[in-house]
């Protein structure tokens, strides 16, 4: 195990390393379910709209495990990327520089993948 999960009175919910970790070393690996511009709809109107990843204007997705809780930093210390993983895609997240044990994981919700990225696993 690298990180846990702790809830924190500055950003709630949050994922911190619990050993070093290395720069460029996986963290964890999540799946993910792709949601349709319906689906997206309704999630929007729920706590669920807090925990998606926005793969364009009326379409998400949801990462199902504790990917979902990284909160946003600019700059951030993890990077996050969809990965072809045989017929689906998993969301995968990497160190981007050496992190210390007890610090928190940060992804920049901007995101990592590229508008392409998602338009060809997603077929936008």
């Amino acid at each position: 195990m690298t990180y846990k999960v702790k809830v924190k009175p500055t950003y709630g919910r949050g994922c911190f390393a619990v050993r070093p970790l290395k720069q460029g070393s996986i963290i964890l690996e999540c799946e993910i379910i792709e949601m349709s511009a319906k689906e997206t709809l309704i999630i929007r109107n729920t706590k669920l709209n807090f925990y998606d990843f926005k793969v364009s204007r009326n379409r998400t997705c949801v990462v199902i495990g504790d990917g979902s809780c990284m909160n946003h930093r600019d700059p951030p210390n993890t990077s996050y990327k969809l990965v072809k993983r045989g017929s689906r895609f998993i969301m995968r997240y990497r160190a981007l520089v050496d992190i210390e044990i007890g610090e928190q994981l940060f992804i920049n919700y901007k995101h990592d993948c590229t508008k392409k990225d998602w338009a060809e696993i997603f077929n936008l």
